[in-house]
């Protein structure tokens, strides 16, 4: 009798152990080009997660896309910091302003993704000038006027109503930002053909090369098809091509792995993001993909991973309308895929990298496209190129700011 207790109780975890529901946790899909509508791939995946909950032993949740930096949290901060500067200012005590208007910029520069103009940026580099000659130091009091009048040519900034000797000095450093030879800027993303800005002009689709530039800071911002926006500050030089790519800065579990999705491609660093991802979501089963527009129709390429094997499978091609309305009965199929392996605890077939996430998808990098940058002074329209259809020609991994 003890014997047949003893045999009970060794199986009773075993038993309970194959009653429990497999882990399968569903990643927003990533857009593979910028004609994916805005939060598809997230809303995809909600509808995918919420089919498989319909097919038993399976417990299944949503990853969330990770929380980003709040960008208007800077710039609230940068406006607080920039009239207590200013205080300061009209107080006589420029050395505590130079201190508080430098961190103005590292705040404006964190949250360019929010920023829709220049000025906020070339009104802190003014303020920063007359700091910095207040202070003696009249060499570092030019570039930042130079930098000022870069991002924003012929203002009527407020510091040169404070002196004469200013606005003389300010007249003298548009001159030369305006007679300087120009500089290049190339914007891309990851994917391509998401909406960019260059001191809050619309610049067009990346990847776009901005010409014309007066050399010093400049704004840029990158509009991506997940819903988010990238930016930042460069500093370009008088004959040289900056470069820029804007990318999702998610910080969840992840998002690195649907970073390396959005590139259209999959190799081993992405299998090591795969098996991090299942580790910090607690998965047995990951399912992730790529979504891009093909004519009228949004087509998802999915895969599902398994860190007990470290291997992943593809699973069935969908497609369904960019509004969704379809994408029920589609995405029925990938569910019962998904259901049908880790119900039986096997992977199938495993697919090898490295490999694109879609053969059809134009998700690497296009013809770049061109912008040239107005000439200040002049009421000139910002023109706008329609290139057509874009041509595939590589990829590449970002996000990156370069000057060449």
């Amino acid at each position: 009798m003890k014997t047949l207790l003893s045999a009970l109780l060794l199986l009773a975890p075993a038993a309970a152990l194959a009653d429990e529901p497999a882990k399968v946790v569903v990643v927003p899909f990533a857009p593979l080009g910028g004609d994916v509508p805005n939060n598809a791939g997230a809303k995809a995946a909600d509808v995918l997660a919420t089919t498989l909950k319909s097919h038993d032993g399976l417990a299944v949740k949503l990853a969330g896309a990770g929380e980003a930096d709040d960008p208007a949290a800077h710039l609230k901060k940068a406006q607080a910091l920039s009239a207590d500067a200013r205080k300061d200012l009209d107080a006589g005590q420029p050395f505590a302003a130079k201190v508080k208007l430098q961190q103005v910029l590292e705040e404006l520069a964190a949250g360019a993704a929010a920023m829709d103009d220049a000025e906020p940026l070339a009104d802190a580099h003014a303020a920063l000038s007359r700091a910095l000659y207040q202070s003696g130091d009249d060499a570092a009091g030019q570039l930042e006027l130079q930098r000022a009048e870069a991002l924003h040519p012929n203002k009527d900034f407020a510091e040169t109503r404070t002196s004469p000797l200013f606005a003389a000095l300010a007249k003298d450093a548009e001159s030369k930002v305006l007679g300087a030879e120009k500089a290049k800027l190339k914007i891309g993303s990851i994917p391509p053909g998401a909406s960019a800005k260059i001191d809050g002009l619309d610049a067009g689709r990346t990847p776009v090369l901005v010409r014309e530039l007066p050399p010093g800071a400049h704004l840029w911002r990158v509009d991506l098809p997940s819903g988010g926006s990238v930016g930042g500050v460069v500093e370009v030089k008088a004959g040289a091509t900056a470069e820029v790519t804007g990318a999702a800065l998610a910080k969840g579990p992840a998002s690195p792995l649907v970073a390396q999705l959005a590139a259209n491609a999959l190799t081993q660093a992405s299998v090591a993001s795969m098996k991090d991802a299942a580790a910090g979501l607690d998965a047995q089963w990951l399912v992730f993909g790529g979504l891009h527009v093909e004519g009228s129709d949004l087509v998802l390429d999915s895969f599902v991973y398994a860190p007990k094997a470290n291997g992943f499978a593809r699973l069935p091609k969908v497609k369904f309308d960019p509004d969704l309305l379809t994408a029920g009965q589609e995405l029925a199929k990938v569910a019962g895929d998904v259901a049908g392996r880790a119900g039986s605890a096997t992977l199938g077939a495993a697919a090898k990298v490295p490999l694109k996430v879609s053969d059809t998808a134009s998700a690497e990098l296009v013809d770049t496209s061109e912008f040239r940058f107005p000439a200040a002074g002049t009421d000139e329209a910002q023109p706008k190129k329609d290139n057509g259809p874009r041509r595939v020609v590589g990829a590449r991994k970002g996000p990156v700011t370069k000057q060449q």
